[in-house]
């Protein structure tokens, strides 16, 4: 249906727009602000990031810590945590990234390109409970990374 919708938008439009970065986003959504409104689409992790003035908190920064619930492959094509990382990169400012869950193939591809990933659920915790518990697993990972990063000469 919505590949229907796309030809005739391009049809009646003049010009072709699916193809357009970001298009496919929330079921449609994003080629429609393209098509009909002009609209210019940007990563959200940039726009949020500009927003909070993220170049200006990682100016002088000598360690970046971002999280996500889950980290998996899905990870190295957009989501919030390589966004941050990539950003903190181009402030020479290293990453460590924190994940409710992690898959390994995910942690062993982005510590390829420098992001350390750190797990904060033991190994077996249940879903549930590893939501509940997650403001104290998290705290504790951080200090455990933190506490590791200037053991091994890094200024935190």
């Amino acid at each position: 249906v919505l590949r229907h919708i796309a030809e005739i938008s391009a049809r009646t439009l003049g010009r072709d727009e699916s193809d357009a970065a970001g298009a496919g986003a929330a079921g449609g959504l994003g080629f429609a602000l393209v098509a009909f409104l002009g609209a210019k689409l940007l990563p959200g992790v940039r726009l949020i990031a500009r927003e909070c003035g993220l170049d200006k908190l990682l100016d002088g920064a000598t360690l970046c810590l971002t999280g996500e619930g889950k980290i998996d492959l899905q990870t190295l094509h957009g989501k919030t945590v390589y966004g941050v990382a990539q950003i903190a990169r181009e402030h020479h400012v290293p990453t460590i990234a924190f994940g409710g869950t992690v898959a390994q193939d995910a942690k062993e591809r982005l510590a390829q390109i420098g992001i350390e990933v750190v797990g904060i659920s033991p190994a077996g915790m249940p879903l549930e409970e590893s939501i509940r518990s997650a403001a104290g697993l998290l705290e504790a990972a951080a200090q455990a990374a933190v506490s590791t990063a200037s053991g091994a000469g890094m200024q935190t």
